[in-house]
C-alpha cells in the first residue's frame, strides 16, 4: 500500500485503517456506486469477484456497537444487507450496523495488521476508478474542524 504516514488516517478501534470504497468512471452506473442505495456489483467485483462472503473477508465493514453514535454528523451508523451491499430494513435477520462517513460505509482491509495500508489502491487503476482508498482526512484544515 502507500506510505500514508504524513497524512492524518483513520483507524477502527484496533488500530487497523479504515478504507472508503471510490467508483469514478465514465459509465452512469458506475457515477456513485460507492452509496448502499445504488447498484453494488462492482464492489462486490472488486472485493470479492462477485462473493459477498468474500467481501466480507478481504474488505470488512466497521462494525458499529449496538446504540454508537458520533458526536459529529458526518460520521453515523447504518443498518447493510451484507448479501446485498445495500441499506437493510429494520429487524431483517442477518442485517449489520456499521460505520459510516457521509453515508458511505467505511471498510477494513483484511490483510492488514494495524498500521498498514496494503488495501490502499485495491481494485481498477489502484483503485482511482473503481476500488478503495485509505480514509484519511487532512488534519490543518479549518482547525481540525472535520474530525
Amino acid at each position: 500500500g502507500a506510505d500514508l504516514r504524513e497524512a492524518k488516517g483513520h483507524a477502527d478501534a484496533a488500530g487497523k485503517t479504515l478504507y472508503v470504497y471510490n467508483c469514478n468512471d465514465d459509465a452512469i452506473d458506475q457515477q456513485s456506486c460507492n452509496h448502499p442505495n445504488s447498484p453494488q456489483v462492482y464492489r462486490l467485483a472488486v472485493c470479492g469477484n462477485g462473493d459477498p462472503e468474500r467481501c466480507m473477508s478481504t474488505f470488512p465493514y466497521v462494525l458499529a456497537a449496538p446504540g454508537a453514535r458520533s458526536q459529529s454528523s458526518l460520521w453515523t451508523v447504518m443498518t447493510i444487507d451484507k448479501n446485498t451491499g445495500h441499506r437493510a430494513r429494520a429487524g431483517q435477520p442477518g442485517a449489520l450496523d456499521v460505520w459510516a462517513y457521509r453515508d458511505r460505509p467505511v471498510y477494513t482491509f483484511g490483510r492488514d495488521n494495524p498500521g498498514d495500508t496494503r488495501g490502499h489502491g485495491w481494485g481498477e487503476f489502484n483503485g482511482y476508478r473503481n476500488g478503495y482508498r485509505a480514509f484519511w482526512l487532512r488534519d490543518d484544515y479549518r482547525t481540525n474542524a472535520l474530525h
